[in-house]
């Protein structure tokens, strides 16, 4: 199986079982009110992103129509997309300041598991100077990432991830806001410690 199918799964799997479903729900209406949007909207726009996971056969078919609704609608002069990036330059500078002590004397290559969009990943190579690439499940880089990308592969016993380099082949890794999204977070761990030095 796809790790598109795999992610579809999962999102199925969260709007089908009552007890992850209202928690999700909440999670999103509250992130969209957060980002500016009144708390009517925000219910109502969590409901039409959960239709859409629902009534959607693929993962690009769910993404499509979130695209959409997302480009679509607006608080003030920005829409949801430059609202959720303009919250993400924030997180990106609380996530670097945490990080940032412990990479300061890496002169090794550096991997950063489960990059995401890599926004973190290009301020550090950025302002730190590092010498990084990131991976993850699929290429999600936001299109001024620069950094290598080094796709994260399904192990052969399907128990986690793998990066394809050799074991000891980095000096450091990365490892942000990520572990919950394995199934098997150990597998996360035994990784980088084969890969990290």
């Amino acid at each position: 199986m796809d790790h598109t199918q795999i992610i579809k799964n999962r999102l199925d799997k969260v709007v089908s079982n009552p007890d992850t479903r209202d928690v999700v729900l909440e999670d999103y209406a509250f992130t969209y009110h957060s980002l500016g949007l009144p708390e009517q909207e925000s219910k109502d726009l969590a409901r039409k992103v959960f239709s859409f996971i629902e009534g959607s056969k693929t993962l690009k078919e769910t993404e499509d129509k979130i695209r959409e609704v997302f480009a679509t609608t607006y608080v003030g002069d920005n829409n949801i997309f430059d609202l959720i990036k303009l919250g993400m330059a924030d997180r990106v500078n609380v996530v670097f300041s945490q990080i940032k002590p412990f990479l300061l004397n890496i002169k090794g290559k550096v991997y950063d598991y489960g990059m995401g969009a890599g926004q973190v990943t290009q301020k550090l190579k950025d302002e730190l100077g590092l010498d990084i690439e990131g991976g993850d499940v699929r290429d999600f880089r936001a299109p001024e990432c620069t950094v290598p990308f080094v796709m994260l592969n399904r192990n052969v016993n399907n128990s986690g991830r793998i990066v394809d380099v050799a074991d000891k082949y980095y000096e450091a890794a990365v490892l942000t806001n990520v572990i919950h999204h394995e199934e098997v977070n150990e597998s996360i761990l035994k990784e980088l410690d084969r890969i990290v030095a």
